[in-house]
């Protein structure tokens, strides 16, 4: 079936390219073409390493089927939240629960520090429903800066 882990050093490669893969079949139509091309392989390896790098207030997660990384997920705790950075299933393995259990062990981790769970999303990404079905709710909307594309982006809390 699917195991589950805190990332370490050894999983940076694949956590890279779930990171990238995804976003690819995520966001392609979402965002300009040119600001999924500059999302590659090496970019995401080195913030990946330093990510795992940081102290304990940055966690990250990953989901294996048989020896395969297939999603991760990734946090940062702040003095008031959780924030949850990364869920990123690859396609072929979504809506098989691993997205759910990888997003309830962020939430597990939030509400273990008494803190509330938020999540930014790309408004018009499908994912919204998937955090508004487990019990996260819309709480504001901001327009941002992703490269030289402006996007909005929910956040989403409990």
């Amino acid at each position: 079936m699917y195991s589950f882990k805190r990332a370490e050093l050894s999983d940076v490669d694949a956590m890279a390219y779930v990171h990238v893969t995804s976003w690819q079949q995520t966001y392609k139509g979402l965002l300009d073409d040119h600001v999924i091309d500059k999302f590659d392989l090496e970019n995401r390896k080195k913030m990946w390493i330093n990510f795992l790098q940081k102290d304990c207030t940055s966690i990250a997660y990953v989901a294996r089927a048989s020896e395969k990384t297939v999603a991760i997920a990734s946090s940062h705790e702040t003095a008031d939240y959780v924030e949850l950075l990364t869920l990123y299933v690859l396609s072929e393995f979504q809506l098989k629960g691993i997205g759910k259990s990888l997003f309830q062990q962020v939430e597990n981790d939030a509400a273990e520090k008494g803190k509330r769970l938020i999540a930014w999303v790309l408004k018009g990404n499908k994912a919204t429903s998937f955090y508004e079905k487990m019990g996260l709710k819309p709480i504001k909307c901001e327009e941002k800066n992703l490269g030289s594309s402006k996007v909005e982006e929910v956040m989403f809390s409990n």
